[in-house]
């Protein structure tokens, strides 16, 4: 079994945990701001044409993230994140034409972390939030012209979520971050005069470097 990037980077980040302070490494200041760039990896949610209806279906997407906490102090933050996804599939067949699959989303979310320093080179963090998404599909080659490029209608998302965490210090300023977490919400779409409503949930996985600044 081959393990998703974001996951194996997770592991990664996971043994540094144990791992002792890098000699000249200073410890990381939670300041008052911190940025991250993240490579994710979750799950979307989609519609396809069924007839008269729209069916739901969800596909596994990767993506980045961008995240800004703001530390009310050195225990708890406010986090704002915004990133989009994306996936493409290519089918080829002998004496056939190629055909394709693509999807891509933007999401927003909003929360509160709590941090744990765990070590004087690490900390944890955990916390609740809501997660805005939205995205789309699309089938290019999959019937005979005039339908062979379809674009599916958008779906929007809202869900509750819930992450775990860490930081590994790298100098002063940067760490290492990374995040799993889990979802739960309801998801609709309409198109055609056709609606569908439902509740999805699924997990996501984050690895990135953080900057932080702003401090006293």
């Amino acid at each position: 079994m081959r393990l998703p990037r974001p996951t194996i980077a997770l592991l990664m980040l996971a043994a540094g945990l144990l791992a002792p302070l890098p000699a000249g490494a200073g410890a990381f200041e939670l300041d008052r701001f911190r940025f991250a760039f993240n490579a994710v990896q979750g799950t979307g949610d989609f519609v396809s044409e069924d007839g008269p209806y729209l069916a739901a279906y969800s596909h596994g997407e990767t993506g980045w993230q961008l995240e800004v906490w703001y530390s009310f102090n050195d225990a708890l933050a406010l986090t704002v994140a915004g990133g989009q996804g994306r996936f493409r599939e290519k089918n080829s067949a002998e004496g056939q034409g190629d055909r394709y699959y693509r999807q891509s989303s933007t999401s927003f979310r909003l929360g509160v972390d709590r941090f744990i320093e765990f070590r004087e080179n690490a900390a944890l963090y955990f916390g609740p939030g809501i997660e805005w998404w939205q995205g789309s599909s699309q089938f290019i080659g999959y019937a005979p012209p005039p339908d062979d490029d379809v674009t599916t209608p958008d779906v929007t998302r809202l869900s509750l979520s819930g992450r775990f965490g860490g930081l590994i210090v790298l100098t002063d300023s940067f760490a290492l971050n990374g995040h799993l977490g889990y979802r739960f919400g309801q998801a609709s779409a309409e198109g055609g005069g056709a609606k569908t409503e439902w509740y999805p949930d699924g997990y996501e996985a984050a690895a990135g470097l953080v900057y932080a600044f702003g401090g006293d």
